[in-house]
C-alpha cells in the first residue's frame, strides 16, 4: 500500500481533522490550526479521529483537544 501524505494549512476542522488523522504523514505550514470544535458545539467527534489521534498525539493531548476545543498551532503541535 502507498503511504498517505497530507498538507495542512490555514484551519484544519472536524472532518479535516478526522483526514488528517488517517493518514501515514502530516506536514503543517507555519499558519495551520488544528481544532477539534466538536466540544464547543456539545456533540461527538464520531468519524475516527477520537480512535486514531491518541496513538498520533498521546492520551492527554487528546482529551485536552476534545474537551475544551482549543486550537492547536503548529509550532504547538512539533511538540
Amino acid at each position: 500500500r502507498a503511504p498517505v501524505i497530507v498538507a495542512v494549512e490555514g484551519w484544519c476542522i472536524g472532518a479535516g481533522l478526522d483526514l488528517i488523522s488517517a493518514a501515514d504523514v502530516r506536514l503543517c505550514s507555519r499558519d495551520a490550526k488544528i481544532s477539534l470544535r466538536e466540544a464547543a458545539l456539545g456533540i461527538v467527534a464520531d468519524l475516527g479521529s477520537l480512535q486514531r489521534c491518541p496513538t498520533i498525539i498521546g492520551d492527554s493531548n487528546t482529551r485536552m483537544m476534545a474537551l475544551s476545543a482549543c486550537d492547536v498551532d503548529s509550532e504547538e503541535a512539533l511538540r
